[in-house]
């Protein structure tokens, strides 16, 4: 039976320096999920490229999001999430879609802190932000039923989404008191999106009957802005 290929076996193939997966982890531990710099960048930016491409062996889309979802929880920063939209763009089945949607919530809802940080920001900068993507990304996301923990994150970081998707969202928080600071932050997110086309009535309403300190910072912004 032919060994399984590991992150490993792809970094000693791409260079003949003795660069070790594990210190690249460490590099992002210790830098606090920061891009990667120099020659780390460029290890991680071949490698991701590699299974694009298909340098170390032939893949389905799935297994290709599974691999960049291996190479992210090993190294949690956006230079290697970046590589999910990449693939998404080239344009992947339903399946792939959906799998790699999945994904994202199982780190949303189990991953470690810095794994969590790099999805929201993956999803905010690239699939959310971009208007070619964001209703259906958000849709597409939205419909496997994320946790509690993680629809949070996710309304949180979505204010590129058109308000229009999120508004039933909204009026979910609103419906409870324990996640009107929830609700501010998310209002206080859409209204400062140049892409978040809030609907300032709706926001209005609820933002008036919220039971959160107006020194909290977004309302304090909300007041000032809505």
């Amino acid at each position: 039976m032919k060994p399984e290929l590991t992150i490993q076996h792809m970094l000693d193939n791409l260079s003949n320096q003795a660069v070790k997966a594990s210190d690249i982890t460490k590099w992002i531990k210790d830098n606090n999920g920061s891009v990667l710099e120099d020659s780390f960048w460029d290890f991680n930016n071949e490698l991701c490229e590699g299974i694009l491409s298909e340098r170390w062996e032939i893949l389905t889309d799935i297994e290709k999001f599974k691999r960049l979802f291996e190479v992210i929880q090993l190294w949690p920063c956006y230079s290697t999430a970046t590589f999910l939209p990449r693939l998404h763009m080239d344009g992947v089945s339903s399946e792939a879609e959906t799998f790699c949607w999945q994904q994202m919530l199982l780190i949303l809802e189990d991953g470690s802190p810095l794994q969590r940080r790099t999805i929201e920001y993956v999803l905010w900068v690239d699939f959310f932000e971009s208007q070619a993507t964001s209703a259906k990304a958000w849709n597409g996301i939205m419909s496997l039923n994320p946790n509690k923990k993680a629809k949070e994150r996710l309304l949180v970081n979505s204010g590129p989404v058109p308000y229009v998707e999120k508004k039933r969202f909204y009026h979910e928080l609103f419906n409870n008191p324990d996640d009107h600071e929830t609700l501010a932050e998310c209002l206080a997110r859409s209204l400062d999106d140049y892409y978040g086309d809030i609907d300032r009535t709706d926001a209005k309403a609820m933002y008036v009957e919220l039971k959160v300190k107006h020194t909290n910072t977004f309302m304090s912004y909300l007041q000032k802005e809505l």
